[in-house]
């Protein structure tokens, strides 16, 4: 949003909104998804699920990795929450499973990871998080979670993928764009004065 932008007298800080991915009407080809992930994987990355490395010390990982970048969420306020609490919002949801936790790794270090949630009755997944180390940022690691994720999609023949969108956080919204994923309608978020 650039800083001129107004609706009614109140200057807009944001726009929030969904973006979807139809599965089924989505060009494979053009993605280059093989080269893509074997380019990342060469340099040192390695992909996994938390079903293919289970257990508190992964759990304990991934922690560690939400803390580290949930704060790098336009709009994320407060304080983090114990790992008890993060477990219940995050790994105990409906439509979570532990080969739906796509994790990043170099080495033992987790560097990024896509929670992608499942929704049997609509036949649809949902992206419920994506962060990637700030370390490891502007490395395609992103790219490359959300390609596994498309791929997990496609495996489970899911319709679509959904995720939420801030009109502030560029790198993501440059990824979904490339990848296809078309925006719905949201809601703006606006500064408490008028201009």
């Amino acid at each position: 949003m650039g800083r001129n932008c107004y609706i009614g007298f109140f200057p807009m800080e944001r726009h929030i909104f969904q973006s979807v991915l139809d599965i089924r009407k989505l060009d494979w080809e053009k993605f280059d998804e093989e080269r893509i992930i074997l380019s990342l994987e060469q340099s040192g990355l390695r992909f996994t699920t938390l079903a293919e490395e289970p257990g508190e010390v992964s759990e304990q990982k991934l922690y560690e990795l939400y803390k580290e970048t949930a704060f790098d969420i336009p709009g994320y306020t407060g304080d983090f929450p114990v790992i008890e609490e993060w477990r219940k919002w995050h790994l105990m949801v409906d439509g979570y499973a532990p080969e739906q936790v796509i994790i990043a790794a170099v080495g033992d270090k987790y560097v990024g990871v896509s929670n992608v949630l499942y929704n049997q009755q609509s036949n649809g997944m949902y992206h419920e998080y994506t962060g990637v180390s700030r370390a490891y940022r502007g490395r395609k690691v992103g790219l490359g979670l959300k390609l596994k994720a498309i791929q997990l999609a496609r495996r489970v023949r899911a319709d679509y993928i959904r995720t939420d969108n801030d009109s502030t956080n560029a790198p993501i919204l440059k990824i979904n764009r490339c990848l296809g994923y078309v925006p719905l309608r949201g809601s703006y978020w606006m500064l408490g004065r008028p201009f």
